[in-house]
């Protein structure tokens, strides 16, 4: 993603509001870029998912959705998420 000026990329938005903000919601990156690079950037300042629009379909994304939704299974997801960054 280019920004804009004066806007901000995505990946400044993340850092944000993990490091910044302090904030836990998940994030999903919903984007046409297809890089390794830039998965494991996202994932790395904090991104719980990261689709590509041209290879996913609505019933995933809608599975996905419904995933992150639920406080019991956002809780499990940050849990691992954070033990894997520990360990």
């Amino acid at each position: 993603y280019l920004p804009s000026p004066g806007q901000s990329d995505g990946f400044e938005v993340i850092k944000t509001i993990r490091e910044d903000l302090k904030l836990t919601f998940p994030i999903v990156v919903l984007t046409n870029f297809v890089s390794e690079s830039l998965i494991d950037c996202a994932y790395t300042l904090g991104a719980n998912a990261y689709l590509v629009k041209t290879e996913i379909e609505a019933t995933h994304l809608e599975r996905i959705i419904r995933r992150f939704s639920n406080p019991f299974v956002r809780f499990h997801l940050s849990l691992s998420i954070f033990l894997s960054n520990r360990f």
